[in-house]
């Protein structure tokens, strides 16, 4: 069971209390219409945090020489194998990044000319148990990958849109709590909400970049099998308008 913790914050409230000043609304009020004559507007916001329950890690295999044909087909060649290990045990890959160009930067030890080639092949490898993310490297290591770029551990779709619904009732009650203060302190009962909207929510992966370093040396230097996954945090923001009359 994911288990969740509500973050009960309401950071960055405004408030907002307007008053009408028009005949009409406060004949609305004195024959008792919910529209009240006054409105109280207040921007709140909540967090959910939840474990994780997909990790995505990015590899990258790299290729260097002084012949761009050889680079490519050498590039191509490994980035096959890996690819080919990494689906073969179930992991969906996908092909993020690909290039080969001169490096300017370095130049091979003992050697003048011209620059030698580098060619780079990314790939994400699509995780569904974030528990196995290690185990994805540890593949990709074996197989010819180069490079553990990262590991960003996130949310699937069903389960980024329930933390998603959950934050705005959260934030929701914030703004409730928060106009009803505001109300108090101004002799003023709050009657109904007028109008609410949403401002975009926020979702906080968990990111590892030292994992990069734990694999340098190959799957036989230690290559993690076991990554800390931490908490996902799921941000929503309403901005609502309460209508209000006197207390």
């Amino acid at each position: 069971m994911r288990h969740t913790r509500q973050l009960a914050a309401a950071a960055g409230v405004a408030a907002l209390l307007i008053f009408a000043g028009c005949i009409g609304g406060l004949a609305n009020a004195g024959s008792g219409s919910d529209a009240g004559d006054r409105t109280v507007q207040v921007s709140a916001d909540a967090a959910v945090e939840a474990a994780p329950d997909r990790a995505t890690v990015r590899v990258a295999v790299v290729e260097r020489g002084d012949d761009a044909r050889a680079v490519r087909n050498r590039l191509a060649e490994n980035s096959s194998v890996m690819r080919e290990a990494l689906e073969a045990e179930g992991y969906n890959v996908t092909s993020v990044r690909y290039d080969i160009d001169r490096d300017r930067r370095e130049r091979r030890r003992g050697e003048s000319g011209d620059p030698e080639y580098v060619g780079r092949h990314s790939f994400a490898v699509r995780v569904d148990d974030p528990d196995a993310a290690g185990d994805a490297v540890v593949v990709a290591v074996e197989n010819g990958a180069s490079r553990i770029e990262r590991v960003t551990f996130g949310l699937s779709d069903a389960t980024r849109q329930d933390l998603r619904e959950r934050a705005i009732e959260n934030a929701m009650a914030n703004a409730r709590a928060d106009a009803e203060t505001i109300a108090e302190s101004g002799d003023l009962r709050l009657t109904g909400v007028a109008a609410a909207s949403t401002g975009p929510t926020g979702v906080e992966p968990v990111v590892r970049r030292e994992v990069a370093a734990a694999a340098a040396d190959g799957a036989g230097g230690g290559a993690p099998t076991r990554i800390e996954a931490g908490t996902v945090t799921v941000r929503a923001q309403v901005t609502v308008t309460y209508n209000a009359t006197s207390a």
